[in-house]
């Protein structure tokens, strides 16, 4: 009696659902036929949907795929006839409708759970959802271009998982191009990450990017630019050595990479990767310019000078070269100044090193006068040494002013 009395209880509930259920649908399928009031249509959807009842029903997905579906449409129409509308609404109708679809296919797939080949709405809907796929991507260009980061790596997001979950859409389009889409959108939502400083994000991306390889150079310089901001030395320094390893002759990782070594003293590591980058390019000017400071650091004035000599017969306003030079001579008239005994011989070599670097610096500083870290303290001190009266006054002045 009680089974009775329950089931009559429940069947009481669930008529009048049911019937509002058919109205609603009813009504909504009225609005899509007549293309008005679409939003109305796609609201009277997802009102069912939050009837825990209602969350397998493949009718009430159905009608919500169709609503939106009609919404991308029409924005399409109206781009493809030039006609004002807000492409912004239209890329999100595309991911609405993308969504829609991937819910309804859930529903239609754990209705069919033995047999995939039943699902009539993937082959129904599967040339409309291609379409879709591919504004999911124009989306993420979109905002992309329009500075809206944060919202074009939900585009590209999603057309990446779509690919990734292999989608009917995508398995249509499973070829070449696709591919090399897929890598793309994964490059540019990396690009947005970095624009965002979000490494977590960078680091999704990052692997399926990788396969983009005309950008990878780009992509490696990224990482490393990330890594380093945000303190993470050691897959900062990866990245630069796998950037060098695969590009050596593009002058970011060489740079960058012998910059770090340099700071951190290990002058032998940094001379490596300068051999190895004149192992590629022997020619180029600014491997032997990074040779030099290098020979410089290391206090090996003599090989310092050797290169900048051979640069400068070649270009003598070579900013560069002409600051090694002066350096060079300058740090080699300290040297000896610092000896205890100094017979006359040591102390004209002194003043001939000193009168040497004067030359240089006074022009590296007409080149780069802002500079004033590079040439200041140095010219102080030859100014001094050599009792050069004005240029001393002059240049004692610049100190103070910094100090």
């Amino acid at each position: 009696m009680k089974r009775i009395l329950f089931i009559s209880l429940l069947m009481i509930t669930i008529i009048p659902c049911v019937s509002a259920q058919k109205k609603e649908i009813a009504q909504a399928r009225s609005f899509i036929k007549n293309g008005k009031n679409l939003d109305k249509a796609e609201e009277l959807m997802r009102n069912l949907l939050k009837d825990s009842l209602l969350r397998d029903n493949e009718k009430v997905y159905l009608t919500l795929f169709e609503a939106v579906m009609k919404q991308r449409d029409q924005g399409n129409e109206l781009l493809y006839l030039q006609q004002k509308t807000d492409t912004a609404d239209f890329f999100e109708a595309s991911l609405k409708a993308h969504l829609a679809y991937l819910a309804l296919d859930s529903v239609e797939v754990l209705h069919n759970k033995k047999d995939h080949s039943q699902l009539k709405y993937r082959q129904r809907f599967a040339r409309h959802v291609g379409g879709v796929c591919l504004n999911l991507y124009k989306g993420g260009e979109h905002f992309k271009r329009k500075g809206n980061t944060r919202r074009a790596i939900d585009f590209y997001d999603e057309y990446i998982a779509s690919y990734i979950r292999n989608a009917i859409a995508l398995q249509l389009r499973n070829d070449s191009k696709s591919d090399s889409m897929v890598s793309q959108a994964a490059f540019n939502a990396l690009h947005c990450a970095y624009k965002l400083d979000d490494v977590n994000l960078m680091e999704k991306y990052a692997p399926l990017a990788r396969k983009n390889q005309s950008m990878l150079p780009y992509q490696l310089q990224y990482m490393a630019n990330i890594y380093r901001k945000k303190g993470e030395e050691k897959k900062y320094v990866g990245s630069l050595e796998e950037g060098f390893e695969k590009f050596p002759q593009n002058l970011y990782f060489f740079s960058h990479l012998v910059g770090w070594y340099g700071r951190k003293g290990k002058y032998d590591k940094a001379l490596e990767v300068v051999s190895r980058a004149l192992e590629v390019d022997a020619t180029n000017r600014d491997y032997h310019l990074a040779k030099s400071s290098v020979f410089l650091n290391q206090k090996k004035y003599g090989e310092c000078l050797a290169i900048c000599d051979s640069l400068l017969q070649l270009n003598d306003s070579l900013p560069e070269a002409i600051l090694n030079t002066g350096l060079a001579y300058y740090n080699m008239a300290v040297e000896k100044d610092k000896q205890p005994k100094q017979t006359a011989t040591v102390r004209k070599k002194i003043h001939n090193y000193y009168e040497k670097a004067m030359v240089y610096l006074e022009k590296y500083r007409s080149l780069y006068p802002e500079r004033k870290r590079r040439w200041l303290h140095p010219l102080y001190i030859i100014y001094l040494n050599l009792n050069q009266g004005e240029k001393f006054d002059e240049i004692n002045a610049l100190m103070n002013e910094e100090n």
